[in-house]
């Protein structure tokens, strides 16, 4: 987890990249739903609410739009990531 810390807190790039693809990876494997959240919420709680729904949203574009070219289904994606984040 002290990986993820500190890959997330090299800008706000990583940690949307970090958010998305653990997001993605939770199709598979549900354990990295917890990943995602953290990455989020160590976000907001370093840089504040503006920043982490910052973050939020663009992962949430992301991921919708990954969920999207996967199997054109985006409503459920869009509806996991607003309740995960």
């Amino acid at each position: 987890m002290r990986f993820i810390a500190r890959f997330v807190m090299r800008g706000p790039a990583h940690a949307v990249t970090s958010a998305a693809l653990a997001q993605l990876a939770a199709l598979f494997i549900s354990l990295f739903l917890l990943v995602s959240a953290a990455v989020v919420g160590l976000v907001t709680l370093r840089h504040g609410h503006y920043k982490g729904f910052q973050v939020a949203a663009f992962a949430t574009v992301i991921t919708v739009v990954g969920r999207l070219f996967l199997d054109g289904q985006w409503i459920p994606m869009f509806l996991l990531c607003v309740l995960t984040w």
